[in-house]
């Protein structure tokens, strides 16, 4: 990569301070996801200790994201974070987690209506 999510991440961490005190329900979950990913993303060239940390701590943000989003009654957010920590989980080699996050998922996939690509059952 040529070092994008990393300058990402950090205009993100310059920026976030203001958004989580100032900005609505919607828009600090939208930030703490996006956080989310760029933690994932920086970390792709990385030792597996290091990719490990930063997912946990990627799974640490999207539980607040869900938090937020589940506050705005964002359902939509609430699956793409699902969707994202049971891939994570996976990765870790944390079935229980990944079970229940993949379950919680899916209750809600089939709940909302999707658009685009579908899923395979």
């Amino acid at each position: 990569m040529l070092g994008i999510p990393d300058q990402a991440l950090n205009v993100l961490h310059m920026t976030i301070e203001p958004i989580l005190a100032n900005g609505t329900v919607l828009d600090r979950g939208r930030a703490m996801l996006l956080l989310a990913k760029c933690q994932v993303a920086s970390v792709a060239s990385c030792s597996i200790q290091e990719k490990a940390e930063a997912f946990e701590s990627a799974i640490q943000n999207l539980n607040e994201a869900k938090g937020y989003f589940e506050k705005a009654d964002c359902n939509e957010r609430i699956r793409e974070v699902l969707y994202l920590q049971a891939r994570l989980f996976n990765t870790l080699g944390k079935t229980k987690e990944r079970n229940k996050c993949a379950m919680m998922f899916r209750q809600l996939h089939q709940e909302l209506p999707t658009y685009g690509v579908a899923l395979l059952s």
